[in-house]
């Protein structure tokens, strides 16, 4: 069923499983012209764009020649991905030291944020015991 006859099916009030038929259908269409895909390259070369690699018709691959030019980007140090895990790895390390770098302050601002905690309930305790006082003064002053 394509788009449209869905739409059509729709405007009568058709359940919306029609959607999960169409979703079942494009993967299915995805799947046999992937394998199509895969027909018409088992008997070409392929060549990576950045460094020239090629794999062909005689060439011992894993799977079909897209795998193998998939694998091959992995391992491609002229591709843009390599130099994108590059970054990635440096960025990640750099993280990890940062992270250590910051573990002692986070430990100090921990500390200063107990004692903060302490000194408040200390400055409480003082507020009550001088409103205490102010409320004796002033009862004094009444007599």
């Amino acid at each position: 069923m394509d788009i449209n006859e869905w739409y059509k099916s729709a405007e009568r009030g058709t359940s919306g499983d029609m959607v999960y038929d169409i979703l079942g259908d494009w993967k299915e269409e995805i799947e046999q012209l992937t394998q199509w895909i895969d027909d018409l390259q088992s008997k070409m070369y392929i060549n990576c764009v950045y460094c020239g690699h090629r794999y062909g018709p005689q060439d011992e691959v894993p799977a079909t020649m897209a795998e193998a030019l998939k694998e091959h980007i992995e391992i491609c140090e002229k591709h843009p991905m390599s130099k994108i895990r590059i970054e990635n790895a440096e960025l990640a390390s750099k993280l990890i030291h940062r992270e250590e770098e910051l573990e002692p302050l986070r430990e100090n601002l921990r500390g200063l944020l107990e004692i903060h905690e302490v000194l408040k309930e200390k400055l409480e305790e003082k507020d009550k015991e001088l409103e205490i006082l102010r409320h004796e003064i002033r009862i004094k002053d009444k007599r």
